[in-house]
């Protein structure tokens, strides 16, 4: 299309548009949509007021493109393609109409339009009709709107008028009905008119805020944020308080605004923790003791039982403090020592370890894979790097324990901020996690969580630098692949600064080369497929990339539809798009030590390809002669062997004296309402395989 454009101007600077438009046209279909395009192109109004009502849709779509664009194809003619029009061209031209914002032409259009198609058609020309029409309208075409966005972006004051008279001729009961249906309209204009839907909402809403509404919460919270808080407590919508029930920017802004209304909002969710906690770390932290206090003002703190996420949100000293006093009270009335661990776990680390480290050393199994998450998360909760530190050298009886007491602490040591390894911990970690790998009851529920921990401490530091823990991180994720599958960074594209990349690259350079040494280029593909689109701007990725396509094992080549180099194998360019300055997958030069891999890509004719890089069949799509899978043929049975008779497939083979005590055995009588050569049951194991029924054959 751009070259088309190119030549398209050029010719028009000529004079010679109208003659190549004139040309095209008399040819075949092709033809005709490059004259269809062309003309949109050039400007060619009289061309395409002819191609409107075009059968070939995209020759259609090209002239109702032209039609808005520089053409500006008249409203008769527009006018006149609707005489006749099917179905699909008059639900193609409505939408040019809307889009173009031909309010005219829509006035004399919808009520001709709504006479003799119907109700539907009329409505979804509706958006491009002028105010007057749309107040006149909108109360017989409210039922068939089936698009609100359009409608809403343009007359959101006439969608509420109509709205609120429809609720205030409604029963009480008939208003549940009524939100379940034209809610999204509603919702849709919000954005324009947030304090209206606010009053419709408190005044005809009485049952639970239908769910596109809750979406808007964040506008109407803007707008006019105590409002919206005394809407949510009232007894209705009280149930979208519960758990999960407000999305984290609704309480941002919530916390920001900060309306008086925000106490009494604590106060509601005070007995439930999951939806107080949230509340609590949407606040700044300097501020979350006080409204804590607030909003447990009711109740009786001092024999309170705080839930671990309501503690996890407090700052620490107050934390801590809570901590002590639960655990304090928990001893006192001899409560399981579960429940005191629970409440140390949050205490400072000098006080709580002794404690814990005595729960990790019970008879019981259960009770360490208990005791021990919790004392990595109380060293965790310190923020100390050294305190973690310290806690990975104690780690050291995990060599003889039992796989679900090591896969509890693997857990939790993944679930530990990346940030507080330092390389001090390298030695460690490697220590826990060869103790890990060499067990001997050791699950893949343990080897995921050990990988999950590489994985992130691999993330994290490949842009800080720390080569001790880069290092055990690739160690340990290379270990790990034969046994937990090929290995996953996640999305760093979504996690790194811009530029970050190219830092990681840099990282992980030494790993990455020497993989490419041993022919193991899975590193290479895991850091591709995270890394997204940012590997396009990376040379030496893209090098390695190729090196691994080129040159690698058949285990190590990627398959066709792997999601980086699989678009590079088929096409040799990312993702089958036309190559430009930097693209992933552009082959470097031939050089000295780098060989032309093209010979590598194109297999010879009649060379048996990876099954990996196999087309794989599909039960929509199948394959063509032109694409199945070359096979070679069976070679020629050496002299004196016998082939199998046609038809009878392979047959297992069995000494002459089975055979022959199988084929002299007495047979059975025939069951009843079989025949005596019907039941072939027995005999078909024989000579064929399971699950495929043949005819009996008999043995020579």
């Amino acid at each position: 299309m751009r070259e088309l454009a190119v030549r398209v101007r050029a010719a028009s600077a000529q004079g010679q548009l109208a003659a190549l438009v004139g040309e095209l046209t008399g040819r075949g279909a092709y033809e005709e949509r490059l004259a269809a395009a062309a003309a949109a192109i050039g400007g060619r109004t009289g061309h395409l007021e002819t191609l409107l009502t075009d059968p070939d849709p995209l020759v259609r779509c090209h002239a109702l493109r032209g039609a808005g664009a520089g053409a500006r194809v008249r409203d008769e003619a527009l006018e006149a393609a609707f005489e006749d029009a099917p179905a699909a061209v008059r639900r193609q031209l409505i939408r040019a109409v809307v889009a173009q914002r031909r309010t005219a032409l829509a006035d004399r259009l919808v009520d001709p339009l709504r006479e003799r198609w119907g109700d539907v058609e009329a409505a979804r020309l509706l958006p491009a009709c002028g105010a007057d029409t749309v107040v006149r309208l909108l109360p017989a075409l409210f039922h068939a709107v089936g698009s609100w966005r359009p409608l809403t972006a343009r007359h959101p004051a006439a969608v509420l008028d109509e709205a609120e008279r429809q609720l205030t001729a409604l029963p009480v009961a008939l208003r549940t009905d009524w939100w379940l249906r034209y809610a999204p309209g509603v919702a849709l204009a919000a954005r324009a008119e947030p304090h209206r839907v606010l009053d419709l909402l408190e005044r005809c809403c009485h049952s639970p805020l239908p769910t596109p509404l809750r979406h808007r919460l964040g506008t109407l919270v803007a707008a006019d944020p105590g409002r919206t808080v005394d809407l949510l407590l009232t007894p209705e919508h009280a149930g979208l308080l519960r758990g999960r029930g407000l999305e984290r920017a609704v309480l941002r802004r919530l916390v920001s605004a900060d309306p008086p209304e925000l106490d009494a909002l604590g106060r509601a969710l005070a007995h439930d923790a999951q939806a107080l906690a949230r509340l609590l770390a949407a606040l700044p932290p300097a501020r979350r003791a006080a409204f804590f206090d607030a909003a447990t003002a009711e109740h009786d703190p001092s024999h309170a039982v705080l839930a671990p996420a309501v503690l996890d949100a407090l700052p620490r000293p107050r934390r801590q403090a809570e901590a002590h006093r639960m655990a304090t009270q928990a001893r006192e009335r001899g409560a399981h020592w579960t429940t005191v661990l629970e409440a140390v776990a949050y205490l400072p680390v000098e006080e709580a370890r002794e404690e814990l480290l005595t729960a990790t050393r019970r008879p019981a199994a259960d009770d360490r894979a208990t005791a021990y998450p919790l004392l990595i998360r109380n060293a965790a909760r310190s923020g100390d790097p050294d305190a973690v530190t310290a806690l990975l050298r104690q780690l050291e009886r995990l060599r003889s324990e039992q796989d679900p007491v090591r896969h509890a602490a693997l857990d939790a040591l993944a679930a530990t901020p990346p940030a507080l390894f330092t390389d001090d911990a390298a030695e460690p970690l490697d220590r826990v996690a060869t103790d890990a790998i060499q067990a001997r009851d050791s699950s893949t529920a343990t080897r995921q969580a050990l990988r999950r921990l590489a994985v992130a401490l691999l993330r994290e530091h490949a842009v800080t630098g720390r080569r001790e823990l880069l290092g055990w991180a690739l160690r340990t994720v290379t270990r790990l692949a034969g046994s937990v599958g090929a290995a996953d960074l996640g999305r760093l594209d979504h996690q790194l600064r811009r530029g970050q990349e190219h830092t990681v690259f840099e990282a992980l350079r030494p790993w990455l080369e020497a993989g490419a040494e041993r022919v193991d280029h899975e590193l290479t593909f895991a850091l591709a497929r995270s890394l997204g689109r940012r590997a396009h701007t990376m040379p030496e990725l893209q090098e390695l990339l190729w090196q691994a396509i080129a040159f690698g094992r058949g285990e190590n080549r990627p398959h066709r539809d792997h999601p980086v180099a699989g678009a590079a194998t088929r096409t040799g360019r990312p993702g089958g798009r036309t190559p430009r300055p930097g693209a992933l997958g552009r082959r470097p030069a031939p050089g000295p030590g780098r060989p032309d891999p093209a010979p590598h890509r194109s297999p010879r004719p009649g060379a048996r390809r990876h099954p990996a890089l196999r087309p794989l069949p599909h039960p929509r799509h199948p394959l063509d002669a032109a694409h199945r899978p070359r096979h070679r043929p069976l070679a020629a049975p050496p002299a004196g062997r016998r082939r199998p008779p046609a038809g009878q497939g392979r047959r297992r083979h069995r000494p002459a004296a089975t055979r022959t005590r199988l084929r002299d055995r007495p047979r059975r009588p025939a069951r009843r309402g079989h025949a005596a050569g019907q039941d072939v049951g027995r005999r078909r194991g024989c000579g064929a395989r399971r699950g495929r029924a043949r005819r009996p054959v008999p043995h020579p």
